[in-house]
């Protein structure tokens, strides 16, 4: 390992600052918090520890670019605190933030390698193999007890395997595959949601499009970068459904992704154990804040909770013509929380009442502005 020669000195810091709560913001790559309390910046080829002292002191070494350069990375021309203080009192809303925000600062890199945001980018959709197995490897033991427990209940003869491993592996590779495609497709929306650009691409956008505004005289560089960014932020980190032109933010298709192989993985397991079982009824699950709108089975707190069967005219109502089974709006469809499992009349019984279910919701609902909205706008259906 290279050992570079580092420049000490002991600086004030008075205005805020929070090393922590500025490493956890996600303005930076590569700081990382060392176990001896030692907070480590990288900046293109420029390095720099800080070590709180106390009261406002801390101690710097540096290499590649002085404490000068390094003041400016931090922003620390600027007092933040009075700029806290002349937005406070404004709101409720405003203060939280900035109580909130206190101490973080906005970094002004000097050089971050493309391949550095490119890379950190990727990490946002990334869960480990090793953490997505363990994951899908919960699910099928889950199941594996519950349904094994059923068939002694139900005094059917248990079958050696419950579901395939060809059936749990091809679920698995394909939910590893669904994420590894995510990162090829990640991009920013710009031109107001005209264009798809890759990272490294939209960087030069924003530089590129700064520069022509300055360039035309209508607004000075600080306010040029200022409209050029925050078409970046506005737009957020997006993946795009290329077949269909579909968008949607990162974070929300990792977990669809993740999402889809549980589902698969849990109705794997109710298909097979309803055939064993040799019951064609089904009791759905149910939760606080289930969709309680639209027409039919997009009504989704409407028919949770309760068991169908997959035939029509039977004791049960059809799943299919209830619930929706199978549509792209309806049970285990896009969105969906809700599972199905097998239900054997005369052995089992219902998780939920009627009387129950209809007050699932009772205290639930999210307060905002003095104004009560449904909680399922928040969690899905």
């Amino acid at each position: 390992m290279r050992t570079v020669p580092l420049t000490h000195q002991r600086v004030t810091i008075q205005d805020d600052f929070d090393l922590d709560k500025i490493l956890e913001s996600g303005q930076c790559f590569r700081p990382r918090k060392l176990a001896d309390g030692r907070c480590r910046f990288v900046s293109g080829k420029a390095l720099l520890y800080l070590t709180p002292l106390g009261c406002g002191q801390y101690d710097a070494a540096w290499y590649g670019a002085d404490w000068d350069v390094w003041a400016g990375y931090f922003d620390l021309g600027r007092s933040y605190a009075a700029l806290r203080q002349s937005l406070a009192g404004q709101s409720a809303y405003l203060d939280a933030a900035l109580a909130f925000g206190q101490g973080i600062r906005v970094l002004r890199s000097h050089g971050i390698d493309l391949s550095e945001i490119e890379k950190a980018i990727q990490r946002t959709a990334n869960i480990s193999r090793k953490e997505l197995d363990k994951l899908l490897d919960e699910v099928v033991e889950r199941n594996q007890r519950y349904y094994t427990d059923l068939i002694d209940l139900a005094g059917v003869t248990k079958p050696e395997t419950m579901v395939s491993v060809e059936d749990t592996w091809a679920i698995y590779e394909q939910t590893r595959q669904e994420l590894r495609n995510l990162t090829r497709s990640i991009g920013f929306l710009v031109d107001n949601g005209r264009t798809m650009l890759k990272p490294a691409k939209a960087y030069q956008w924003a530089l590129d499009n700064a520069e022509m505004q300055v360039m035309s005289g209508a607004v000075s560089y600080n306010q040029a970068i200022r409209n050029t960014v925050k078409q970046l932020a506005d737009s957020g980190i997006k993946i795009v459904a290329y077949e269909g032109g579909h968008r949607d933010q990162i974070d929300v298709a990792a977990r669809r992704a993740v999402m889809t192989g549980v589902s698969q993985l849990c109705a794997k397991y109710t298909e097979q154990s309803a055939e064993y079982l040799e019951t064609p009824y089904f009791e759905v699950s149910a939760h606080v804040g289930a969709r309680d709108q639209g027409a039919g089975w997009q009504n989704h707190k409407a028919w949770q909770g309760r068991v169908y069967s997959v035939r029509t005219g039977d004791k049960y109502p059809s799943i299919y013509e209830v619930c929706g089974l199978g549509y792209v709006d309806g049970l285990e469809g896009a969105n969906c929380r809700h599972i199905r499992t097998a239900f054997v009349d005369g052995v089992m019984e219902r998780t939920y009442t009627d009387k129950e279910l209809e007050h699932i919701d009772d205290g639930h609902d999210v307060e905002f502005e003095g104004k009560r909205t449904p909680r399922f706008l928040y969690l899905g259906q």
